[in-house]
Order: C-alpha cells, then sequence, then structure tokens
C-alpha cells in the first residue's frame, strides 16, 4: 500500500501533454518555500478548517469522537485542537464524525490496484502525449511506486516524476529505469545554501 496525499486531473504542467498528478505524503527535505508543509510527515493526519466548523450550531461530534481529548471548546463554544496530541494519533476517528467537512483526513491508504484504476479512469482524457505524473516525493515510497509503475507499463501508461533526487543510489536508479520521463529539482547547487533552505545536504542529490 503507498499513503497518497492528492489525485489531481488535468494537468498540463507537470510533464507532456495533459496528466493526472499523484500526490505522494513525506518529504525528507523541508523547505522554507514548501508549498504544502502539511504533507511532510508520511503517515495519516488530517487538516481543521475553522471557517467550515458548525460549532456555533452547537456541534461538538469531533469531540465526542477523539480518544485522546485533543479537541476542546472554550466558555464560547468554540473549538480547538491540541496538535502536539494529534501529531501522534494513529487513527483520526474525529475526521469521519464532522457531517460539515472541517476536519478532513488528508492522506489515503491505496493499494496498487486502488491507484492503477483510479488512473484508469482518466486514460482517455490524456490524449496522445499526456500521463501520470507522480509528484510529492514518490521516491520516499519506491517499493509502492516501483510496483506501481510496473502496472502502468503494461497498460502503456506514460509515467513521469517529480522529485528532488534525494534518495540512495540504488533507489533513484531503479526507479528511473522505469520511467518516461522526469522532473529533478536541485533546490540549490550551493551546499551550504541547500542546506539552510531545506535541511539536508545536496550532496546525494548532486551525485545522483
Amino acid at each position: 500500500t503507498g499513503m497518497i496525499f492528492d489525485i489531481q486531473s488535468y494537468s498540463v504542467h507537470d510533464g507532456p501533454g495533459c496528466r493526472t498528478n499523484v500526490f505522494f505524503t513525506g518529504c525528507p527535505l523541508k523547505c522554507r518555500w514548501c508549498a504544502n508543509p502539511e504533507s511532510w510527515r508520511p503517515k495519516l493526519q488530517f487538516m481543521f478548517a475553522d471557517r467550515v466548523c458548525k460549532w456555533d450550531q452547537g456541534c461538538k461530534a469531533c469531540r465526542d469522537a477523539c480518544p485522546h481529548g485533543s479537541i476542546q471548546f472554550d466558555e464560547n463554544g468554540k473549538p480547538s485542537v491540541d496538535w502536539k496530541i494529534c501529531n501522534d494519533c494513529e487513527t483520526i476517528e474525529c475526521t469521519t464524525s464532522c457531517a460539515a467537512g472541517a476536519l478532513k483526513q488528508t492522506v489515503r491508504i491505496m493499494t496498487v490496484s486502488d491507484l492503477v484504476n483510479t488512473l484508469r479512469r482518466d486514460y482517455n482524457n490524456w490524449g496522445s502525449d499526456g500521463g501520470v505524473t507522480f509528484t510529492g516525493e514518490p521516491l520516499l515510497h519506491h517499493e509502492y511506486l516501483d510496483a506501481v509503475l510496473k502496472e502502468c507499463k503494461k497498460l502503456s501508461m506514460h509515467t513521469a516524476i517529480e522529485t528532488s533526487g534525494y534518495a540512495t543510489e540504488e533507489v533513484f536508479m531503479k526507479i528511473f529505469r522505469r520511467l518516461d520521463f522526469a522532473f529533478v529539482d536541485v533546490k540549490n547547487m550551493d551546499p551550504e545554501a541547500h542546506k539552510w533552505g531545506t535541511g539536508v545536504s545536496n550532496e546525494r542529490i548532486l551525485n545522483n
């Protein structure tokens, strides 16, 4: 199984033609400018949209569903979330209790066949140049990705990847041998600037 943060259809900026983007969750880099820091941790997690919450109508379903007491309501009835507790939660029952959708699970656990069947849904929309692009940091999930790529090849799907390149040479070469197209996003050529901006050295990336 793989941990999928999001799937977006009809993308035209992430490889040739019209594509479906598959975003993996988890990243070994912690870029200061990251557009999706909520996807850094490779585990189940959720987001809270307080503007959607129906607390003003007296709803407290999430508090009652949470076994850890991380959701509390103040004297006015407005909720707050103790993220220190939530960050260690493995079950996130609260997301299934929220009828308004204020609590949203951001990671889906998908089998290889689950993901491939989702991609087959979009297959006829890609045209002759399109395909699937795996993004987020796919190399972090290389065993699952390798299995998915094998199935994509059987179906003649054009495959691409967007990656920082931060992986062992063995993992890097195993995945790249199965790809049709790749973006390798080198954040900075300067070692010190790279470490300041991302939290890791760029040596492994440049070697790959």
